[in-house]
Order: structure tokens, then C-alpha cells, then sequence
């Protein structure tokens, strides 16, 4: 049984069974009691089991007791399992014996926690570190992950593609990174960290890997390079070329991994390649002239199919002498992999060369329907870039492909020598991804959320780079055609904090012109003021979520008025961004304390949503109409409206949709005394986040079953599950709701008579609340804080 099952059982969370087992934490009886009966623990042992687990008895005071060794077991299964990420070459890797005995000794070495294999591009750094983590990542409790960092900019997108790999969900307003280190803090764990020398120039992103050193004591990061990272704690590797034959005899040369590299590709190429001794020579040769280079010996190989070995080397020979002229301005070391790309190229046929140009502006790999729309890409031509070593499968089962980071480069540069194509390209890009974004948007919202936000998550970096085109031209009709599901994609992961500048480029290059209010439908500017309104809605309800409610509230607003005027086009496209808009901006009102007037704007928004049999959108007004309808006192119009919200998400088959309408309905049961339906609820809510990994509506659970032990006096337990929420609200800067769970903490104190523990609970959270302008947590705190003061006079 797995933690998360375990939890799921018990109806606690995973942290609890984490804490528990670590013994930073004993469970309380009722939480021991559902423990045995998970682990099925005999009706005879449970006594037992409850005594050792609440820390009573030690079991080494024990007696020998038979069907200890079944719970003893059973306990040892909730460890975590080593979990793994790592990409599958699709061959062995050759050679490199000597290295990987090499850099085995340094990982057992305490102090080398920073391991950064340094070397040109293309001298097989990746290889050799996927190697290392595929033997060593058992030595780790929770195994090895592989980060790929070459789509990636700056501190904020590595650390968003860090917690990608390793499965965590990043959340809320505060800086993203501290969340990171606190889920590594207790792992045990091998980090690959791949090409990350474009980011040796952003010092944030160094420091960032100083920070994760600092913070995660257990984790080893192995880095690779083309040059060190010249941090104090760095160990650096330096990764050569393959080994070179001394002699071109048969016999010799197929011991030495470059010209097993050679053979192996060549025979890809052309199955019928053999190592004779009339081609020996030249073959010591062409592994000689790229100097070793795992990337130059595969192209190289890959000619076979229309020229000799001795034709191979000849035309590396002239390329070389070409390149090693005065005139030409290119790096030594890079001189060998240059003659063998323009060889490469020269190989190819127009269309070939044509198709691997276009390919080149993918960032993070893509699927054969983007290559076929982005670069008119066949399967046959696919193929044929695959065979000559210049694509690679990065995964065949789904179908996806990507370039060496070299060879990218190598073909974008071509690219860009022809301005007019370069932009066609990067429009045809934009498109895609635009048009991507918007099929997907109906599945997003319904059963199959799960499977497509892990395919939007794959495609984020091309999904970035297509945005930030359409930022940057001003095509409002791809920005208006991608924004809704970015929105929900960004918003299911609670990412207000890359989100937040994402809609932000969009509003600053779309509000960069005068603004024509009255513009004729479906025109240009009608269509910019359009997808203005929405970068706007989107960008403002963020700020909300990450606790800046009054400059999320302007941006609403404006907004608002902004789609109400290009509402003269009575299109679906119009009708859906206003009832956001309303939907939204009612939202804010409402929690910033103004229920009227949010309740106005939610009961127009909802109509709209009716109107356009927007389901998702009908059940987000639901919730937030009885959301307001529970801070009004008016605990039986809530739970109608939040049991209408629950109906529809059931009918929806989106679990993210029912865990919120579930915690939500709790409360109003809850407010009505009804505890064990809103017990019921919350368990359901809570497994259903637990499987979605959503520590947002996770921490709600967790505090609606604070409440619920609160309402039945078990203030022991009350106080456990509003503490483990606060963590959770903590770590994803959420502060309107970290508000509210420190005031319910602070009034479980206060009911003990413990004053000491609850001042300071309602003080912080009275502090939060008004920078936070929420105004119903700020006056349950005052009040709390006036009891306190009342109970003190009356000491006095």
C-alpha cells in the first residue's frame, strides 16, 4: 500500500502518513484506530498497534508477538518507492567505461552534492549523464529525474520545468523556488540538470542552484555543461571525446568505442556495412578528424548511405581546410562538428533541407501533426531526417521528436538568413499552438483533464514561445483563440506567478495604441479591444488569487468595460469573455466584502453561462454565489446553490470540479450541523485532490476538517488538520486562505482557555487579511483578538 493510498484510507493526508512515519508526529486515536484497520491489522493486535503507534509502547519492549512482523511489513511498504523520469536511449551506450568508473567514485564522495560534467556540444554530456543516473538512481530512496533546460529562460521557467519532472505542482504568490526546496528538503535524490550553459549568463538561475545545495542536504545534482558553473561547492568533470585507435587494423580498431559508434550508426544506415580492412583506414580517419565526437561520428555514419569511408573523409578533409581559414570566424573545437554539418547539409535534398530549417523553431521536442502543419513535415520525411542522425525519436510511442540543441541551432541559423521565411514559420507556430490551446479547452474542463493538461505541460515551452509571437505582433485573434485554456491551464496548477506576467505582455502590447472603443465588429481593433479585455480578466484574476485583491479588482473592472463595448458583436467568442469577466470581477467583489454588488455580477455572469450551455463556467458562478450566500448567514441557499455546482461537476466528469464543489458544500452543511455529511464530503474532496496532487484544494479539505473536529470537540484534531492546512497555504502563498485557517486555528486555541498560542494566530492572521482586503477573515480575527482582551480584563 502507497502513502497516498494509505491516506486516502485513513482520510488524512499524505503529509500526516509522511510525519507519522518519520515520528515527527503521533496520530491521534481516531486517526491510529482507521491506521490498523487500512493495514489490516487483527482485531487481537489492534490494541497494540494503536498503543505502539501513539508512542505508549516501544516495540523492542515487547514481547515476541507473531503478527507483529505482518504490521512491521506493512508499515516498511509505505516508503517511498524510487520513482523514475529518465528518457530511454534507443541503443547502449558504447565506451565510456573509464568516465563512468570515474564519476561513480566522485557521487560517494560526502562533500561532491554538485557534479557538473563540462565539454563541447555534441562530445555526449547527456548520454553519459543518463548513463550514470540509470546505475545509480537505486543507491536513491527516491530514485534519479532528468530536467531537460534547454527550451528554458531565466530562474522562474527552470524552476516551473524542475517541479515538472519531478511530478510536483508548484502553487500561489510567493517565490515559487522556496516551494521547490521545501518539497526536496526531506528527498533523497539524483537531479540531472541538463544543458544549462545558456543560463550561466542569468544569475538568479546560478544562484538558484547554490539555493537548492543549501536547502535539499540530500539531494546530488548532476550537472551538464559546456562550461562550469564556478560555484564554491561545484566538482567539475571534464568529459572528452571517445577513444581514438591507434592503428586502422580491423582487429584494433573495433576495441575503441568511436569506431564502434562509427560501425553501429553505419550499419543503421545501411545494414549491409561492414569493418573490412580496405575501409579501416579511412574509418580511424573520419573518428580522428571529428576528433572523437559521439555527434560528429553519428552524422558522419549516417553518409555511408550514398558515400564510401574514403569519400567521407575527403569531404571532412576539404570542409575542415575550409573552415581553418583566416576568414573563417569559428571556434576551434567546434570547427570538426561545423564541417560535418555543412556536409550533412549538403547531403540533403532541397525539401530535406527545407523541412529541418522549419523544425528548427520547436522548442522541447513535438508530434508529428506540428511538424506536418509548422514545417510540412512527412512521415517519410521524418523518417529520412531520423536515419541521417539530424532528428531524433524522443518518444515513440506518443510520436514525438526532437533535434540535438547543435543542430537546432545550426539549422535555425539557416533559417534566419531568409527573414520572410523565418516569420512564416514562427506564424505557422503560432497558429498551431494557438489553435492547440483552443481544441483542447472542452477537454480541459472535463474527464480528460488529467491526460491533457500532462500533453499541454510537454508542448509548454512551444506554448510559451507561440504566445510570446503573438505578444510581440499583436495578433489579437491567436492571442483571443489561446487564452481561455492557458488561463485554466495555468490556473488548475494555481501558477499566478509566471501566469500573472504571461497576460501581463499581452496587455502591455495590446494597450500599446489608441484605443478605439467604438471599433466595428469583428474588425481589427474590435478584435485587439477583444483579446485585450481578456489578457486583462485573466492577468487581474491572478493578482487576486496571489492576495493582491485591489489592483486585481482595477484590472477586472477595466476589463468589464472594455468587452462591453465590443459587445455589438453578439458572438460566442464576445459572450464567453463577458461572463468571465462578470464572473470574475463578481468573485473579487464579493470576498473584498461588497455581497450585493458581487452578487449582481455572479447572477448576470451565470445567466450568460446559461445562455451559452457553458456548464464549467455555470458551476464556477454556482460555487462562488454560494460561497457568498455562506458569509451572508444564508447556510440553505448556500448549500442549494453548492449542491447545484456539485451536480454539474459530477456531470462534467472533471474531478478538479467536484473537489472544489465538495469542499465548498462542506461548509454549509457544516454551518447547518450537519457534521457528518460534511465529514462525508470532505473525505471525498480530499481523496479526489489527493489523486490530482492538488495541494490548494487539499489544504481546504484539511481545513474543513478542522472544522467539522472543531464542531465536535475534538479540538486535538481541529487543531492538527488547521495546522497542516496553514503549511500547505504557506507554501503556495495563498494568504486570503492562509488567513482564514490561522483565525480558525487561533478560535480552537481560544476555546481551550489557551490565550498565549491564539494572540499571536489572530494577530498575523488580522494582519494578512487587511493587507489582503478581506475583510470577513479580518473580522473574525478582531474578534477573536476581543475576546482574548475581554477574557484578560476579566483576569485582571
Amino acid at each position: 500500500m502507497t502513502q497516498a493510498a494509505l491516506a486516502e484510507c485513513a482520510g488524512c493526508t499524505v503529509a500526516t502518513i509522511r510525519k507519522i512515519e518519520a515520528e515527527e508526529r503521533r496520530p491521534s486515536p481516531q486517526i491510529a484506530k482507521l491506521l490498523a484497520n487500512c493495514l489490516q491489522i487483527t482485531a487481537e493486535q489492534q490494541a497494540l498497534f494503536i498503543q505502539i503507534a501513539r508512542g505508549k509502547r516501544r516495540v523492542g519492549q515487547l514481547e515476541r508477538v507473531s503478527s507483529l512482523p505482518r504490521a512491521e511489513l506493512a508499515l516498511e511498504q509505505l516508503l517511498p518507492i524510487p520513482k523514475s523520469n529518465l528518457p530511454h536511449p534507443p541503443t547502449p551506450l558504447l565506451g565510456r567505461e573509464q568516465e563512468l568508473g570515474a564519476i561513480a567514485q566522485l557521487l560517494q564522495v560526502p562533500d561532491c552534492r554538485l557534479l557538473t560534467l563540462i565539454g563541447p556540444g555534441g562530445i555526449g554530456k547527456t548520454r553519459l549523464s543518463l548513463q550514470v543516473a540509470a546505475q545509480h538512481q537505486a543507491a536513491f530512496t527516491h530514485g534519479a529525474a532528468f530536467v531537460s533546460l534547454a527550451p528554458v529562460n531565466g530562474r522562474e521557467q527552470t524552476v516551473t520545468t524542475i517541479a515538472d519532472a519531478l511530478g510536483f505542482v508548484l502553487y500561489g504568490a510567493t517565490d515559487r523556488a522556496e516551494q521547490l526546496f521545501h518539497y526536496l528538503h526531506e528527498k533523497n535524490l539524483l537531479l540531472i540538470l541538463d544543458n544549462l550553459e545558456h543560463l550561466l549568463g542569468d544569475d538568479e538561475t546560478v544562484a538558484l542552484v547554490s539555493d537548492l545545495l543549501h536547502h535539499a542536504l540530500n539531494v546530488k545534482l548532476l550537472i551538464t555543461s559546456r562550461e562550469p558553473l564556478n560555484l564554491q561547492a561545484e566538482w567539475v568533470f571534464e568529459v572528452k571525446g571517445l577513444l581514438l585507435p591507434d592503428s586502422a587494423d580491423p582487429d584494433d580498431l573495433s576495441a575503441y568505442s568511436a569506431a564502434q559508434l562509427f560501425i553501429q550508426r553505419a550499419q543503421r544506415a545501411r545494414a549491409s556495412f561492414k569493418l573490412t580492412r580496405e575501409n579501416s583506414s579511412a574509418i580511424r580517419r573520419i573518428c580522428d578528424l571529428v576528433e572523437g565526437l559521439p555527434l560528429g561520428i553519428e552524422l558522419a555514419a549516417a553518409w555511408v548511405l550514398t558515400l564510401s569511408c574514403q569519400e567521407i573523409a575527403q569531404e571532412l578533409e576539404r570542409d575542415l581546410n575550409f573552415l581553418a581559414t583566416p576568414m573563417r570566424d569559428v571556434p576551434e573545437r567546434h570547427r570538426s562538428l561545423s564541417a560535418v554539418f555543412n556536409h550533412s547539409w549538403k547531403l540533403l535534398s532541397a525539401e530535406e533541407q527545407l523541412v529541418l530549417q522549419r523544425l528548427a523553431v520547436f522548442r522541447g521536442g513535438f508530434g508529428r501533426e506540428a511538424a506536418e502543419f509548422v514545417a510540412g513535415a512527412s512521415l517519410n520525411l521524418l523518417s529520412a531526417l531520423v536515419s541521417k542522425s539530424l532528428l531524433r525519436r524522443a518518444d515513440a510511442k506518443a510520436g514525438r521528436y526532437d533535434l540535438h540543441e547543435l543542430v537546432r541551432l545550426y539549422a535555425l541559423g539557416r533559417l534566419q538568413k531568409d527573414p520572410q521565411a523565418y516569420e512564416q514559420t514562427r506564424r505557422r507556430h503560432g497558429r498551431f499552438y494557438s489553435a492547440l490551446l483552443a481544441r483542447r479547452g472542452t477537454a480541459l474542463k472535463g474527464t480528460e483533464r488529467a491526460a491533457v493538461v500532462a500533453e499541454l505541460i510537454k508542448e509548454m515551452a512551444n506554448l510559451r514561445l507561440a504566445w510570446q509571437w503573438a505578444t510581440n505582433h499583436q495578433q489579437a485573434e491567436a492571442l483571443s483563440q489561446a487564452a481561455d485554456t492557458l488561463f485554466w491551464l495555468y490556473e488548475s496548477r494555481s501558477n499566478c506567478r509566471e501566469g500573472i506576467p504571461l497576460f501581463g505582455q499581452a496587455v502591455e502590447s495590446l494597450q500599446d495604441r489608441d484605443i478605439d472603443s467604438v471599433a466595428p465588429a469583428n474588425s481589427n481593433e474590435w478584435m485587439k479591444n477583444l483579446a485585450l479585455g481578456q489578457a486583462l480578466n485573466y492577468q487581474g484574476f491572478f493578482l487576486f488569487r496571489q492576495g493582491q485583491h485591489p489592483q486585481g479588482r482595477d484590472l477586472l473592472q477595466r476589463s468589464l468595460g472594455l468587452l462591453q463595448t465590443v459587445a455589438n458583436a453578439d458572438s460566442v467568442t464576445t459572450r464567453e469573455a463577458l461572463s468571465d469577466a462578470m464572473a470574475f470581477l463578481g468573485t473579487v467583489t464579493s470576498v473584498m466584502g461588497d455581497y450585493s454588488e458581487g452578487h449582481r455580477l455572479l447572477r448576470e455572469g451565470l445567466s450568460l453561462k446559461q445562455s451559452l450551455d457553458d456548464r464549467w463556467g455555470a458551476a464556477f458562478c454556482l460555487r462562488q454565489l454560494g460561497l457568498s450566500a455562506y458569509y451572508l448567514g444564508e447556510y440553505r441557499e448556500a448549500h442549494h446553490l453548492l449542491n447545484e455546482s456539485l451536480v454539474i461537476g459530477r456531470e462534467l466528469g472533471n474531478s478538479w470540479a467536484i473537489a472544489s464543489s465538495l469542499n465548498m458544500l462542506s461548509l454549509a452543511a457544516i454551518a447547518q450541523g450537519n457534521y457528518i455529511e460534511a465529514q462525508q464530503l470532505l473525505r471525498e474532496g480530499l481523496a479526489h485532490s489527493q489523486k490530482l496532487e492538488d495541494r490548494y484544494n487539499i489544504a481546504v479539505s484539511l481545513n474543513g476538517l478542522g472544522l467539522v473536529s472543531q464542531a465536535l470537540d475534538d479540538e486535538e484534531e481541529a487543531q492538527r488538520f488547521f495546522t497542516e492546512s496553514i503549511v500547505i497555504w504557506r507554501e503556495i502563498g495563498d494568504d486570503g486562505d492562509l488567513a482564514q485557517s490561522l483565525s480558525n486555528l487561533g478560535h480552537s486555541f481560544l476555546a481551550e482557555g489557551k490565550h498565549d498560542e491564539a494572540e499571536p494566530l489572530f494577530l498575523e492572521a488580522l494582519t494578512i487579511a487587511q493587507g489582503s482586503e478581506v475583510l470577513p477573515v479580518a473580522v473574525e480575527a478582531l474578534l477573536g483578538l476581543a475576546v482574548l482582551a475581554v477574557e484578560a480584563d476579566a483576569l485582571k
